[in-house]
């Protein structure tokens, strides 16, 4: 992975999900999209959302697609599981 990417998966990571959007927003490489994919999913733009991700699988490729987007999808969905349950935690 480039600098960028590694950036921005680490800003995701943070739960900045607009640093992460800046540092891939103009890319189309598979790993950009799929960033951007999560991205959108944690903003709630499901539609954008589900575009972004299967054309990083497109992009991926047969052979890379599952196993790649398995790993994005697993850290962002674990990241935004942990930020619901600690949202709920606090308002109830």
């Amino acid at each position: 992975m480039d600098s960028l990417i590694t950036a921005a998966a680490r800003a995701l990571a943070a739960g900045d999900v607009l640093g992460a959007l800046k540092r891939v927003a103009l890319r189309d490489d598979a790993a950009a999209l799929a960033l951007r994919g999560i991205a959108m999913a944690r903003l709630g733009d499901l539609v954008r959302a589900k575009s972004l991700l299967r054309s990083a699988a497109q992009a991926f490729g047969p052979k890379e697609a599952e196993t790649q987007l398995r790993g994005a999808l697993a850290t962002g969905a674990d990241r935004a599981i942990r930020v619901e349950a600690s949202d709920d935690t606090l308002d109830g």
